[in-house]
């Protein structure tokens, strides 16, 4: 992942690790895009043991054939709005958005989308 990065900086390019360290290396040299699954699978667990039925959600939103997750570009007409107001907008079930690298969901606050954001949706699948 280093060595494409620094080969072709301009591409994206996704990192997947078993250790957060890792991913956290790999995000310090360049690599903006990194999952650690033991991230991943210790605070599913942890939320599956507060509300039982959060896996199944979680389950569900992974690895449905009905439906995806996908990113879409903030219209300009929602540039400084409130997300709010994106979801209000939208027919589709919006989560949350993401700016740059960053994803925020709007729990807790409402804060103003920007031009570059992408607003990450859950929609029904390609037929």
């Amino acid at each position: 992942a280093v060595a494409v990065h620094s080969i072709a900086p301009q591409l994206e390019v996704f990192a997947l690790t078993q250790s957060q360290a890792v991913a956290r290396a790999l995000r310090e040299l360049g690599v903006a895009l990194t999952l650690s699954t033991t991230e991943l699978v210790g605070h599913t667990i942890a939320k599956s043991l507060e509300t039982p039925s959060a896996g199944s959600l979680l389950v569900q939103l992974v690895n449905n054939a009905s439906f995806r997750l996908a990113e879409v570009p903030v219209a300009p007409a929602l540039v400084s709005q409130p997300l709010s107001k994106a979801r209000d907008a939208s027919d589709l079930l919006v989560l949350g958005f993401a700016r740059g690298t960053k994803v925020d969901l709007g729990v807790g606050d409402d804060p103003a989308l920007a031009a570059g954001d992408r607003l990450i949706v859950l929609e029904p699948a390609a037929a």
